[in-house]
């Protein structure tokens, strides 16, 4: 039986929780340079999927959402 991890704080126990879902822990830290407009329309995109803008990439990268490019 595995042994169960201890954490020094139940705010650290409740972050770990919540770090792991889709079945594997969050532990790639992701970081990008965009404009303001670009990061704007992404957190409205997320808000507008219900989603924080972490949970929004993820499903992205995961193949999640259908992505169409409008045309010029």
């Amino acid at each position: 039986m595995p042994r169960q991890k201890r954490y020094k704080t139940k705010a650290a126990a409740t972050a770990a929780r919540v770090l792991k879902i889709h079945d594997e822990p969050k532990s790639v830290r992701f970081s990008t340079k965009m404009t303001p407009t670009g990061k704007a329309g992404l957190e409205a995109l997320a808000e507008e999927m219900g989603l924080s803008l972490a949970e929004f990439v993820e499903q992205i990268g995961r193949g999640e959402f259908e992505l169409v490019r409008k045309a010029s």
